[in-house]
């Protein structure tokens, strides 16, 4: 005979008595056994559980030491199967930078492949010649989630130099093409919480081109896929901005950088990231990174075998919010950092953060029911907030970007608010990107203000940031000064290339961490964009 509901909470109640009881055991394993004592009948108090926990006095002794282990064992293996943590709402799409009244940032992901690159879409962009509708439809409903404010595609030579220029950005019903002679543009994609993402097309070559206002001239696989300086020039005619991707490899030396002269560079990449901890185990291209990002030999193979066993543990973990598995193998791209260093001192360049996203790597569903790399996770990982003055529009943007007005954000530990890096002497100020015009017996004061945290819950306990001020070096960027919890003030009259960086220890994330509390530690939050200091 089944027993009754009432006889459950009986037996739930007994075992919650039962673990509170054993928690206030904490005589050290192997201690001598205790004194017997008396206990209340079974009948005076009906839900004590007499007879498992007879010999455990209330200030803790044990009459059998050895009983413990498997008593722990069975209580914790009730406790995970009838007790759920509390049920917390995770904030599974980023806010709008204008709903927070940070209306001159425009939150941008920078590189990204959709239906035009032949990788894209788990290898089948186009089936039977059409494209494919539905890794289309994740793209585009990631931009409005997430309010992307501008996305800058990056499409593979393959298929994107076969197709009519007017085609790579997939105009929708509902959309509004902005047109430039006979040329689209830009595309204003229309979304149902009336968010509008403005989309521009490119390409992903050794220099990549950003929002291209029309198709180059020479034969486009090659000039997509550009190397040469006059293939460069050709991109530039064609009205883009040049984009040094994957800054982790090899071949994007300083040498090359020399070369290309591009607007910008990334400092961090997605697939990048991954390739470091995969190199070990794939063949080529995915070892083509640089040694500081690759750990040969049997370190490479440690790494790997850790992450996909850390990776694992996450999956098998019904608890912790599917989003946060990034934190599991998210490192920090050490060398295009350093080689960032090293060229800023000679020209401006924007650094910024490249998503690379392909929707192809692991097509596998998470517990929450959206595969482990679709379009609106990754997107929600991190994005450039680009300052922008005056009305967004596209000009606006890639002047901003172009200046270097850009903070690069990891918006999985938050979105931050109230970002400010700027300096000042003489009575000028001078924003995030610009050159300092002082004479040389001149402080130059540098501020790198504390941001917070939007939509932060009271009951999350609270991050702790650190704020640090680096200089470019040739080996890459040195600390000048730091401060804890604080806005960070600087005084200088040394030249030199400036930019300011935020850790943080996420510790307001821990609730929604059940059982992967290890994963919680000082992580880059806030890269800014350099001050340049003559």
């Amino acid at each position: 005979m089944g027993q009754s509901r009432g006889d459950d909470r009986a037996t739930t109640s007994a075992i919650l008595r039962g673990v509170v009881l054993l928690r206030t055991c904490q005589m050290p394993f192997g201690s001598a056994p205790c004194q017997a004592v008396p206990v209340a009948s079974h009948a005076a108090q009906p839900h004590a559980p007499v007879e498992s926990f007879r010999g455990c006095h209330i200030d803790g002794s044990w009459v059998n030491t050895i009983d413990r282990i498997p008593t722990l064992a069975a209580l914790l293996a009730v406790l995970v199967l009838f007790i759920e943590p509390p049920q917390v709402v995770w904030q599974r799409d980023l806010p709008a930078y204008q709903v927070l009244g940070n209306g001159r940032l425009v939150r941008a992901i920078i590189h990204m492949h959709s239906v035009y690159s032949h990788d894209a879409c788990d290898g089948r962009p186009l089936e039977g010649g059409k494209i494919n509708q539905a890794c289309l439809l994740h793209m585009r409903e990631a931009l409005c989630r997430n309010h992307v404010d501008a996305l800058f595609l990056t499409e593979h030579t393959h298929h994107v130099g076969d197709v009519p220029f007017n085609a790579i950005l997939n105009v929708q019903p509902g959309d509004e093409p902005i047109w430039r002679d006979d040329n689209i543009i830009a595309n204003v994609q229309r979304c149902q919480n009336g968010h509008r993402p403005m989309v521009f097309p490119g390409s992903e070559g050794f220099a990549s081109a950003l929002a291209l206002l029309k198709p180059p001239e020479h034969f486009l696989p090659d000039v997509y896929n550009a190397q040469r300086t006059d293939q460069v020039e050709s991109l530039r005619e064609a009205g883009a901005s040049i984009l040094l991707s994957h800054a982790e490899m090899p071949s994007k030396s300083a040498t090359a950088i020399r070369t290309i002269r591009p607007d910008a560079m990334e400092v961090y990449n997605l697939h990048a990231n991954l390739s470091s901890i995969l190199g070990a185990w794939k063949s080529q291209p995915l070892t083509k990174i640089d040694p500081p990002n690759h750990e040969r030999g049997w370190r490479g193979y440690w790494l790997f075998a850790r992450t996909v066993w850390r990776i694992a543990l996450f999956a098998a973990n019904p608890f912790p919010e599917p989003d946060l598995y990034f934190l599991v193998f998210f490192r920090e791209d050490a060398s295009a950092l350093r080689k960032w260093g090293e060229a800023v001192l000679e020209r401006p360049i924007t650094g910024v953060l490249g998503t690379d996203g392909h929707e192809n790597a692991l097509p596998l569903n998470m517990r929450d029911g959206e595969r482990a790399d679709g379009y609106r996770r990754i997107t929600r990982w991190f994005s450039n907030l680009i300052s922008v003055e005056g009305e967004v529009t596209r000009e606006s943007i890639l002047t901003a970007l172009n200046a270097g007005r850009v903070y690069m954000a990891f918006e999985i530990f938050g979105t931050p608010i109230g970002l400010d890096f700027s300096a000042e002497t003489e009575g000028r100020h001078f924003a995030m990107g610009a050159t300092v015009k002082r004479d040389a017996t001149s402080v130059v004061s540098l501020d790198l203000a504390l941001p917070a945290l939007a939509q932060y819950d009271a009951r999350e306990r609270a991050p702790e940031l650190i704020l640090r001020l680096l200089r470019a070096s040739n080996t890459g960027w040195i600390e000048v000064a730091r401060a804890n919890n604080a806005s960070l003030h600087f005084e200088t009259l040394e030249a030199g290339v400036y930019r300011g960086e935020i850790i943080i220890r996420p510790n307001h994330l821990l609730r929604y961490l059940p059982g992967a509390a290890k994963l919680i530690g000082y992580r880059p939050w806030v890269y800014t964009n350099p001050i340049y200091v003559p």
